[in-house]
């Protein structure tokens, strides 16, 4: 796995938020994804990190959101 430890569901429903509403912390996520992690806190193993990223839409994200935190809980 790319994140070393546990991320807290908190943690994690701030970052599927942010990557909902926020393009310059999506843009950040897909060009250095340790970097937007560590802004919550969260380190990422950077040779864990895959070459092809890809994120779910805003409005994907924004609709999924909720539920991929229900299930994080």
């Amino acid at each position: 796995s790319m994140i070393k430890g546990q991320v807290s569901p908190d943690v994690t429903r701030a970052i599927i938020q942010r990557l909902g509403t926020d393009d310059a912390f999506r843009e950040k996520m897909l060009g250095d994804p340790a970097a937007a992690m560590a802004e919550h806190g969260v380190e990422v193993d950077p040779s864990q990190v895959p070459a092809t990223r890809r994120l779910p839409s805003k409005k994907e994200l924004q609709e999924g959101g909720e539920a991929l935190g229900k299930q994080l809980e």
